[in-house]
């Protein structure tokens, strides 16, 4: 809905493609059809916050991705294959697929009031976050090892969850940091542009991995 911010979807869907065919995961490419076919590609990260803006979503999946094979010594210690990688950080939210709704509301611009657009939510199957999406990729024929279930349910850390779940967890599924730590990084630094003042000039630099 942001034209000054507008999203290259197209380039974004190719490079999220070519990576989730590349772990030639069972049933992948049948993912990725439903995906193409609902509003995944077009639609925010949020309602208000990181990338509220269209292909938001697309655009923070991918960003999960680059942040989490940023992470090589820990990627080495836990011995974690690459197509656990690409699965969990690109999928770990597709709980949000068919999710956002865009309304109307009532804005004063320079003295006059107009309709603008907004988005809202319609949660159809509102039955948690993370374990929605590990529900979703497993409904659609994609098999998932418990590590990767970890990696998905704790993707939002102690922000979601009972404090004591998320800290067993982590306990027993230490590879889940990864996803999380990627998730934090994403939505707090890369996707927050009004929280970075100090540094935005370095962003850039910081992204491209100079």
């Amino acid at each position: 809905m942001n034209e000054e911010n507008r999203l290259d979807v197209s380039t974004m869907w190719k490079t999220f493609k070519e990576l989730l065919l590349s772990t030639k995961r069972q049933n992948i490419d049948k993912l990725i059809d439903f995906l193409d076919k609902s509003d995944f590609k077009l639609a925010p990260a949020s309602t208000r916050y990181h990338n509220c803006i269209e292909g938001g979503l697309l655009a923070h999946s991918l960003n999960v991705y680059y942040e989490s094979v940023r992470q090589k010594d820990l990627i080495k210690l836990f011995n974690i294959p690459m197509d656990t990688i690409i699965i969990t950080s690109l999928l770990h939210d597709i709980c949000k697929t068919n999710y956002y709704t865009i309304e109307m509301r009532n804005v004063k611009v320079n003295g006059a009031w107009v309709q603008q657009p907004y988005y809202g939510v319609d949660d159809l199957f509102p039955v948690g976050h993370a374990e929605k999406s590990i529900m979703m990729i497993m409904q659609l024929g994609i098999p998932l090892s418990d590590v990767e279930i970890a990696m998905i349910r704790n993707h939002m850390g102690f922000s979601k969850g009972e404090p004591n779940d998320v800290s067993n967890l982590f306990n027993k599924y230490p590879e889940a940091l990864i996803t999380h730590n990627a998730d934090m990084i994403a939505t707090y630094v890369i996707e927050s542009p009004g929280l970075l003042k100090d540094f935005s000039d370095r962003l850039e630099v910081y992204k491209s991995g100079k």
